[in-house]
């Protein structure tokens, strides 16, 4: 993609200051900066890779009854295409809330290019620590991410966040894309159980076992 400046344009600037009682202005230059250091950051992701990951997005939010981060699509003035998504670990009052990904969770030996996000762990494994509802939940994001051809779901894009309560329990799900329109990726991003290698059995073999593997998914 590139990289593009973003220019804060006068009228923006004034709607920043209405937002900021105090019209701070280093609140402002910051809030400037962040935008300009995301815009340089450079991607050799497909052009119409934002536009893939807001429709996935929309998809298992609309269609399926997913939480999600909230999320748009948006082009800058250059027309670069832009997916733009809320950070949802902070609460109303601005407050950080605790937030750990599956590799952490699960604690994954972790390598030096990154492969074990995909072969450290299996899907089986987030079932010995997620709650009965959220074990529910999980299984649905699964089968939208195989439906939808979603083959990067690994260990990172999964995380447990902190409720108002203090529990950690699942969060709203982000990074859902359809990777197969770009690469030729696996149907998963992880093996489904423990005793299995992905998906892929010779033809005419079937999970003899999977009702055993799949107590630990279940509520």
């Amino acid at each position: 993609m590139g990289k593009y400046t973003i220019v804060v344009s006068s009228r923006a600037r004034k709607e920043l200051q209405a937002h900021h009682k105090s019209g701070n202005q280093k609140t402002i230059k910051k809030i400037e900066q962040i935008f300009l250091e995301l815009s340089e950051t450079p991607s050799d992701l497909p052009s119409d890779s934002p536009a893939n990951e807001h429709v996935s997005m929309q998809m298992a939010k609309q269609l399926y009854g997913i939480r999600t981060a909230e999320c748009c699509f948006m082009r800058f003035a250059n027309g670069t295409p832009a997916y733009v998504t809320r950070r949802f670990d902070y609460n109303k009052d601005e407050e950080k809330l605790n937030q750990e990904d599956f590799a952490s969770v699960l604690q994954a030996k972790k390598d030096n290019d990154g492969k074990y996000k995909y072969i450290a762990k299996s899907y089986e494994d987030f079932g010995d620590v997620l709650s009965p509802l959220n074990k529910v939940e999980f299984i649905r994001i699964l089968i939208f991410n195989f439906l939808t051809g979603n083959g990067d779901a690994h260990l990172k894009n999964f995380s447990l966040l902190e409720t108002s309560d203090g529990d950690m329990q699942l969060s709203p799900s982000y990074d859902l894309m359809n990777t197969k329109l770009h690469v030729n990726d696996s149907p998963i991003a992880l093996n489904l159980f423990r005793e299995l290698e992905r998906t892929r059995l010779p033809k005419g073999q079937t999970y003899t076992y999977a009702p055993k593997a799949l107590k630990s998914l279940w509520p």
